[in-house]
C-alpha cells in the first residue's frame, strides 16, 4: 500500500469506548442525547490537532483498525466501516482524506495489529506525520504501544491521541493530545 504523507492510525475499539464514555457522561449532564458524530468532521479535527498541514493539495489517509466487535462506529453516521466508509474519500481543510478499514482476521490481536501497522506506516519513506488513536490506560498495553512508538524514526512527526490527562511516560519526540477534544468538536 502506498501511503500519504499524513496518516491517521485509529484503534476503532478504543475510539468507540471513548466516544461511548463521553456520550454517557455528557448526556447525563445535559439530560439529552448527543448528536451523532460525522466521521469527516472527526477525522478533520484529529488531523488539525495532530498539526497536519492545511491545503487543497494535501492528502491524509485514515486507517481504521478494527475487529469483529468494532466494525461499526455506533455513535456516528454513517457508521459501518466496511460497507459505508472504507475506500471512500472527502475533501476538507487538510486536503483529501481517504478512509480505509482493516481487520486482523484472526492473525493477531487488535493491539498487536495496531503496533505492527504503526511500524509499517512509520517505516514508509513517504510518511512524514502520523496521528495514532490508541488506549494507554492499561499499563501493559501502554508499555507495548510506547515501545512501538519509540521504534519509529525520529524524523516522523507523531501525535498520540488518548484519554489520559498527561503523557509523562510518552517517548521523547512524541506529541500528546487528548482524544476528547476532537470528539466533542465533531
Amino acid at each position: 500500500m502506498k501511503f500519504s504523507p499524513s496518516v491517521l492510525l485509529i484503534d476503532t475499539a478504543f475510539l468507540n469506548r471513548a466516544i461511548a464514555d463521553l456520550n454517557q457522561l455528557f448526556s447525563q449532564k445535559l439530560q439529552r442525547d448527543l448528536d451523532l458524530i460525522h466521521p469527516s468532521l472527526l477525522l478533520t479535527y484529529l488531523a488539525l490537532d495532530a498539526k497536519f498541514p492545511r491545503g487543497d493539495n494535501n492528502s491524509v489517509q485514515a486507517l481504521f483498525l478494527h475487529d469483529e466487535m468494532s466494525a461499526q462506529l455506533p455513535h456516528s453516521s454513517p457508521c459501518n466501516l466496511e460497507c459505508q466508509l472504507s475506500d471512500n474519500a472527502f475533501r476538507s481543510v487538510v486536503g483529501e482524506v481517504s478512509i480505509h478499514a482493516f481487520q486482523p482476521e484472526g492473525m493477531s490481536s487488535l493491539d498487536e495489529f495496531l503496533h505492527e501497522s504503526l511500524r509499517l506506516v512509520a517505516a514508509a519513506e513517504e510518511v512524514e506525520r502520523i496521528g495514532v488513536v490508541a488506549d494507554t490506560l492499561d499499563p501493559a498495553e501502554a508499555q507495548a504501544l510506547y515501545a512501538a512508538l519509540s521504534a519509529c524514526p525520529a524524523e516522523k512527526e507523531i501525535t498520540l491521541f488518548d484519554m489520559s490527562p498527561s503523557a509523562e511516560a510518552l517517548p521523547a519526540g512524541i506529541r500528546h493530545a487528548i482524544l476528547g477534544y476532537p470528539v466533542m468538536k465533531a
